[in-house]
């Protein structure tokens, strides 16, 4: 409206918009707001004119540059479910569902009114014989005359209900699946009650994983990842955040994903660590230093990473390793001890010995001079 653009473009709105204010307030006028990427800007200003992306508001109808100003980051999201080859735009699931959500709409229709009519029937009256008007209320009289055989009889109708519930729970979990929510979801049970093992659920979920990888993708690439780098730029512009040490210095960033979906792809991984360790164990029984290639303090690291473990409660590389040293100072000192100990016994046998030799030279000697 006049008064919108009026309030909004004071300096650059034309003179016909501000007459159309005076005299036709309620006129509407076609903006155009276009952004789109800047061939030439200076990158060290920072001015509005000067950022990669532009961003023009055009009146359209005289064709009058109301505003140029621009944007650091693409500000706009355009996550696309699926694509077609030679399509501009995407689509989600629920353009496959529309007519089964439409079809699902006049069956509840039905449904609702099949079920009016088996509580609420339609009834069939004679034409002569009662006393006007008809009391369909609770407890109400109503008189006919004596002697007449005719009734107010309900029109029972072949109505099934009970299948047309059905129908309609058949259709919604059709719908369900269209948006894949049964990908989402746990492995079920076969059996109420039932057992089943844990390879079988293993391969499900990988299963499920592998068919909504594209998808998941696909968002994450054109709505998460921008998403998260335009916030982190602007807070980082204003200063939401401590200054970076200097060996981020340039750096990129890359996003990790902590979804339940995101944790359940990444599991697949730790799946393929017990599948290693099964392969060891039988080798391990023959050579055990088989199992020393792989890392097990990284291992658990990388094991609290997948799973989503608290960092505070794990202990750091640098407490790792001063424990390390410490343990290495006990067990040298341990051992230091230890040849002290052997090399005093060592020393006492060897002092008992030379005693041991002294007396039997003396009793050798005694017993040469009785002879």
């Amino acid at each position: 409206t006049p008064k919108q653009i009026v309030e909004r473009w004071p300096d650059t709105a034309p003179e016909e918009v501000k007459k159309a204010l005076e005299k036709e307030p309620t006129r509407t006028f076609e903006i155009i707001h276009a952004c789109y990427p800047r061939r030439a800007y200076d990158p060290q200003s920072k001015g509005r004119r000067n950022m990669p992306w532009a961003s023009c508001y055009v009146l359209l109808e005289k064709k009058v540059l109301l505003d140029e100003g621009g944007f650091r980051e693409f500000p706009f999201m355009l996550p696309k479910w699926m694509r077609v080859a030679g399509e501009k735009y995407g689509r989600g699931p629920g353009v496959n569902m529309l007519p089964d959500i439409k079809m699902l709409n006049e069956m509840r229709k039905t449904v609702i009114k099949a079920a009016q009519k088996v509580v609420d029937p339609p009834l069939q009256l004679p034409d002569d014989g009662f006393m006007g008007p008809i009391r369909m209320t609770p407890s109400a009289l109503n008189y006919y005359r004596s002697g007449s055989q005719d009734r107010i009889e309900a029109i029972k109708t072949e109505g099934r209900i009970d299948l047309g519930v059905e129908v309609l729970q058949s259709v919604q979990q059709s719908i369900l699946r269209g948006f894949y929510t049964d990908w989402l979801q746990m492995p079920e049970e076969k059996h109420e009650g039932s057992r089943v093992a844990a390879t079988w659920v293993i391969e499900r979920r990988q299963e499920k994983m592998r068919l909504i990888a594209p998808m998941l993708s696909r968002q994450q690439s054109e709505f998460l990842g921008p998403l998260i780098e335009r916030v982190f730029a602007i807070m980082l512009r204003r200063g939401a955040f401590l200054p970076p040490p200097e060996e981020m210095s340039g750096q990129s960033i890359a996003i990790d994903y902590v979804s339940p979906v995101a944790k359940a792809q990444r599991a697949q991984e730790a799946e393929g660590v017990l599948s290693l360790y099964s392969l060891m164990a039988p080798v391990a029984e023959v050579d055990p230093t088989a199992l020393r290639v792989v890392n097990l303090e990284e291992l658990a690291r990388w094991g609290a990473d997948i799973y989503g473990v608290p960092s505070r409660i794990l202990r750091t590389r640098e407490q790792m390793e001063q424990e390390r040293q410490q343990q290495m100072a006990i067990d040298n000192a341990r051992e230091t001890k230890q040849d002290v100990v052997d090399l005093a016994g060592a020393a006492s046998d060897a002092g008992q010995a030379d005693r041991n030799f002294a007396d039997a030279q003396q009793i050798r000697r005694g017993s040469s001079a009785s002879q």
